[in-house]
This record gives C-alpha cells, structure tokens and sequence, in this order.
C-alpha cells in the first residue's frame, strides 16, 4: 500500500493507485476478516472502508496521484490551534517551516543564538567568496543546508561540551523531526554540524553515511566553511567582520579577513584548519588579515 519515499514525514508515500487496490480487498472481506490484518488495529476494522472510500474520494477530487503520509495526528493540529489565539505564536508562524524548525530545536537546546548568526553569517560569506573565486559549483540548495546547519552546529552543548558536534549529529539526525526536510537534507546538515571541529571531514568518515559521492563532497566542502566560520568566531565576540576569499591560484588561495580588534586567536584558528581545507579543495590555504583602523596587515600560511 505504501512505497518508501524520501518525501514523506517517515519515509512513505501513499499512492492513488495502491489505495484503490487496498479499498477493493478491504470491501471484500468481513469485519472478523478485517481484524486479522497484521498491521490494523482491530478496533478501527469498522471504520477502515468509509476512510480508504473518503481518502480516495479526496485524492480523485483534487487530483492526487499520491500523497505523503505524517506522522502528525489531531492531537498535535488541536495544539497549533489554540496556540493561534496568541501572537507571538501567529508570527513565528509567518516565517518559512524550514527557518521555523530549525529556531525551534535550536531554541529548545538552549544555544548561543548571536554566536550562531554571527557564524552563519561568516559560513554564508566564505560559501559565496569560494563560489565567486570558483573553488565549487554548488547551488543555492546547498547555500541553505549550510545556513541551517551553522545554525545548529552547537546544539550538542545542551547535552555535554565535550563532543558536542558528536551530540549535535545524533539530535539533528536521530530525534529532530525537522519539518520541511528530507532525509538526505537533514543527514547532510547533521554531518557538516558534526565535522565543524575534531575529525576532518573525509569520504572515509563518510561511509557509513550512506550519502552518494556528490554529497559526500558536499558535506566535506560545507564542513570546512563551517569549521572556518566557527574558528573566526572562537571568542563568541564578533571581532572578525568579514572574510572572503580571492587571489585563487593552482596550489593556494588567499582568505582574507576584515577586524577593528585583536584577530590574533581567530588568525591561528585558520592556520590550524589548513589540512581540511586543502582535504576539501585540494589547496593551501593563506590568511591575510586586515585591520580596519589600520592599513598594516599580518599574513600566515598553511
């Protein structure tokens, strides 16, 4: 009746098709009959007919072929009803479910929210410099996976400090239930949250993923703006305003950073994410940071 689908809340779709079949097989058996079916709650046998016959009513009139099954139920649409009635709820409502899932769990562990825009905002810039400096061809799907799991990629903290990246994975991969996701999305962000520091990201750290070789190569990539952006604001304070790459050459490319304060941390944080880098892009990678009360600059490379 149900076929596996990466679209659905669990993975499962129900088509037209099938239902129709099923509704035939319901129709023809008794209610004893129908209460044997592994699978079917026998105190609902007298009710399965008029609601395969109403779904499929439903799917005929708007011309479904298929539609996704959810794990909600009425229970959970009486909540969002009364929580309606207030306005705060009404306009976190407004903003995109995907934005509004991901402020929600990131929210209910309790994470650092300014430090976590500033280290989206910096991923989002590098992501941008790279593609502008044609370091990587990804799109704007992917731009979006990044956001979100910079987002996310210290929710680990609620549970423990130590290996946070590790708890942020299995609570984004395991028991977040974001809406507005698909499997794959959800094990790409849960990866690169999970390689934002420790281990590089490598292909052999990603099988057991089960994520095809173009993700897996997506992940490596937005791992390491993530672990960048992260390492440019290890002082949870803002002090690097910008950074861009350019000057791409065949071996090298230049990161260049923009502060009005003492960059010198954030400064050694890059040379010290040289390897995953060049894991990712196969190039070396040079800092060059500038002071912005000042025209002086420092410069290290990896």
């Amino acid at each position: 009746m149900f076929k596996t689908s990466n679209k659905g809340a669990k993975g499962q779709v129900l088509s037209r098709k099938n239902l129709k079949k099923t509704t035939q097989i319901l129709c023809a058996l008794t209610l004893e009959e129908r209460k044997k079916i592994p699978g079917i709650n026998p105190e609902r046998a007298d009710i399965l007919v008029a609601g395969a016959a109403a779904m499929e009513a439903i799917m005929e009139e708007f011309g479904l072929e298929e539609i996704n099954v959810s794990h909600r139920e009425l229970r959970d649409g009486l909540l969002v009803d009364y929580l309606l009635a207030f306005e705060s709820f009404r306009e976190f409502q407004k903003t995109p479910v995907r934005n509004r899932s991901v402020l929600y769990l990131s929210r209910s562990c309790n994470y650092d929210e300014k430090h976590s825009e500033t280290v989206a905002s910096l991923a989002i810039q590098l992501f941008d410099s790279a593609k502008a400096a044609e370091l990587h061809n990804l799109h704007e799907e992917e731009r979006d996976l990044l956001k979100y799991a910079a987002t996310m990629h210290d929710i680990g903290d609620f549970l423990s400090f130590n290996d946070h990246h590790l708890h942020a994975h299995y609570i984004i991969i395991s028991n977040a239930s974001l809406l507005g996701f698909d499997q794959k999305e959800i094990t790409i962000m849960a990866n690169v949250a999970r390689f934002h520091r420790k281990k590089y990201p490598t292909k052999k750290a990603l099988k057991a993923t089960g994520l095809d070789e173009n993700s897996k190569t997506t992940v490596m990539m937005l791992a390491v703006f993530l672990r960048l952006a992260e390492k440019l604001d290890r002082s949870h304070c803002a002090i690097i305003k910008k950074a861009e790459f350019s000057n791409v050459e065949k071996d090298r490319v230049l990161l260049s950073l923009f502060s009005d304060s003492d960059y010198s941390m954030e400064e050694w944080s890059v040379v010290q994410n040289g390897p995953a880098f060049y894991g990712a892009f196969g190039k070396k990678l040079e800092s060059h940071c500038i002071n912005l009360h000042s025209t002086d600059f420092s410069g290290n490379t990896t």
